[in-house]
């Protein structure tokens, strides 16, 4: 998995799981458990990377979010 996205999971999630692994080993699909305060902040580094919040589930004091690689993101 690429490193900056395992360091912007590790850092700001309670945890991760990388979903539908392409054959160069790097996943299609997050789903993170974090915390409600880094809800902006971990959707802003990802999209950076090109993964969109494709659902959020609140969940007590964090959120269940599930983020989805995109091939050609909107207005590059």
């Amino acid at each position: 998995m690429n490193r900056k996205i395992n360091n912007i999971c590790a850092e700001f999630c309670y945890e991760y799981i990388p979903a539908q692994i392409d054959e160069s080993g790097h996943p299609q699909v997050l789903i993170l458990n974090l915390p409600h305060q880094f809800k902006r902040e971990v959707s802003r580094r990802l999209i950076e990377m090109d993964f969109f919040c494709s659902k959020t589930i609140p969940h007590g004091n964090s959120f269940i979010m599930q983020f989805k690689k995109v091939s050609m993101p909107a207005g590059k």
